[in-house]
């Protein structure tokens, strides 16, 4: 602040009479008072009028020991003007500040041009009451321009004695803003030297008094007056693979020569060894350079034929299945695919059967041709088969159920049938599996017959039917004749022995059976008594006869 918080004691006036009043003219205490001198009085009142008034009067001093606040810019470092040794600083100049007001700054103005090296300058600033600052700054100019280098021009040479010929060549021109030092050859050949053929380069360096430096070089030709040669080799001819319109072709590659140096050869045109050559004629051309642009060139071709024929695929073997009722089929069968390794188009042909015709039963051999459409027109064939095979089985008839009567007094009946079979194609023969003969006897019964039929394919077929012979014929049966007794003394009746009734049958007797009447042997009592006798035979025909027994008494 420009001031001070002064604080005293107020002074107080008194009175012999009372009600005396005390004034203030000037700051009160506990404010604040500015720089300078500052007067204040104080006056005290009676209190009855006409009042009489007593004064006292004091001053306070308030002094300014505070300097300028000045602050100089940051120490400043700048590079020499282009082709100057100088350099100029640009800069903001301080500006000073103070408690109470005023104040003046004295120093260097800027811009302004420094020599090479570090200037000290200051600034002064000075207040009122002459109280004064100072601030320092550091002003660097440093030299960063690189000098100038002027290369000499050198050459060309031409080889004057095998490869090689003396190179002479003058120093480079050299200036700087604030003086050089030496110039030195950093590399190539040095001068009066003699240098072989070929391109070379000489650099130069230059370092300035500030340790800047600055290079330059310059290239420089030793000919060779011979000029580069190349030769290639004759004209391959190969053959394409057989599953690409392609091969890869291995070649050597000419490489260029001179004599006194190494020149480029480079292929202009054409495909690189070791590389996949499509089928036809490729050029190739090498070109060799030196360095001095100096060229020379061979060709030759490089010829791919097409020597493989299509690739041909031939459909799968085809079985077919002979008609209902016929011994043929329809030939049905795909086409063989083909494809050439160049993409061409291709024919096809195939010989043998034609498809949709009918073909009998067995094999078949077709044969496919591809034939490619560019000359020597390259062919390739498979072959494939078609099988008819016949898988319908023959049609065996058999008879129905055939049943007869067993002849008079036989228990057999000759019995006759056929059996016949038919075939789509042809019926190799036909078996009889189970039963009898034709015309044979056939038993009382049933006989089970089965026969079976082959075709000349192995299909197979059976049928059966049954013989039934049956016996209707009555067993005989004969009694004895009726009997007449007395009885025994003192018995009212009698044993009775008599012959069984005799039976016989066609077939066979299954039991004889007294129905009823006394068994032969047995106590027969006074009267008639009737025996019946039953017979009954295997097929179940039943015969009965009877007779009597007369006891008399």
């Amino acid at each position: 602040f420009c001031g001070a918080n002064i604080s005293f004691v107020e002074p107080v006036g008194t009175d012999n009479c009372p009600n005396a009043t005390t004034t203030r003219s000037g700051r009160a205490p506990n404010t604040t008072f500015p720089v300078g001198t500052s007067n204040l009085m104080y006056s005290v009142v009676e209190g009855r009028l006409p009042g009489l008034t007593t004064s006292c009067s004091f001053t306070v001093t308030v002094n300014d020991n505070e300097a300028p606040v000045l602050a100089c810019p940051s120490n400043l470092v700048v590079s020499t003007s282009a082709g100057q040794c100088t350099g100029v600083a640009q800069y903001t100049l301080p500006v000073a500040t103070d408690n109470c007001g005023t104040v003046s700054t004295a120093g260097p103005s800027a811009p302004r041009s420094y020599s090479l090296g570090t200037t000290t300058i200051n600034y002064t600033a000075t207040d009122s009451v002459q109280l004064s600052t100072v601030c320092f700054m550091n002003i660097t100019v440093m030299d960063a321009e690189k000098p100038r280098l002027t290369c000499p021009t050198i050459g060309p040479f031409v080889a004057t004695s095998g490869c090689s010929t003396l190179v002479g060549f003058g120093w480079p021109t050299v200036s700087d803003n604030c003086g050089v030092g030496g110039v030195s050859q950093l590399s190539g050949p040095s001068n009066q030297t003699s240098v072989s053929v070929g391109n070379w380069t000489v650099a130069f360096e230059v370092v300035d008094n500030s340790g800047n430096a600055a290079n330059c070089s310059v290239g420089f030709v030793v000919q060779d007056n011979n000029l580069p040669q190349i030769t290639c080799p004759n004209d391959v001819v190969v053959n394409s693979s057989v599953v690409a319109c392609s091969q890869t072709v291995v070649y050597a590659a000419p490489v260029g020569t001179q004599s006194c140096s190494s020149p480029t050869t480079r292929q202009t045109a054409g495909q690189e060894s070791n590389t996949v050559f499509g089928v036809g004629v490729v050029n190739q051309t090498f070109v060799v350079t030196d360095f001095l642009g100096r060229s020379a060139q061979c060709s030759f071709g490089v010829t791919v034929l097409d020597a493989a024929p299509p690739q041909i695929t031939c459909p799968a073997t085809v079985q077919l299945n002979t008609r209902s009722g016929l011994c043929s089929a329809i030939a049905v069968f795909g086409l063989a695919t083909a494809a050439d390794n160049c993409q061409q188009h291709v024919s096809m042909s195939h010989t043998g059967v034609v498809n949709g015709t009918a073909i009998d039963k067995g094999t078949y051999s077709v044969v496919f041709t591809a034939t490619d459409g560019k000359a020597p027109f390259l062919s390739s064939s498979c072959s494939t088969s078609i099988n008819v095979r016949d898988l319908e089985a023959p049609v065996l008839s058999c008879p129905g159920i055939i049943s007869v009567a067993a002849a008079a007094g036989q228990c057999s009946a000759n019995v006759s049938f056929s059996v016949s079979a038919s075939d789509n194609c042809q019926v190799y023969n036909i078996t009889q599996l189970q039963g009898l003969a034709n015309n044979s006897a056939f038993p009382v019964g049933t006989t089970a017959m089965t026969f079976s039929a082959f075709d000349s394919s192995g299909n197979q077929a059976q049928c059966n039917f049954s013989v039934v012979v049956t016996d209707s014929q009555l067993p005989l049966i004969t009694c004895p004749t009726s009997l007449t007794s007395n009885s025994a003394v003192g018995f009212c009746g009698r044993n009775v022995t008599y012959t069984a009734a005799t039976v016989s049958d066609n077939c066979g007797v299954v039991n004889r059976t007294l129905l009823s009447g006394p068994p032969s042997g047995s106590f027969v009592g006074v009267g008639t008594s009737a025996v019946v006798y039953h017979v009954m035979d295997q097929a179940g025909n039943v015969q009965t006869c009877w007779f009597s027994i007369t006891i008399n008494d």
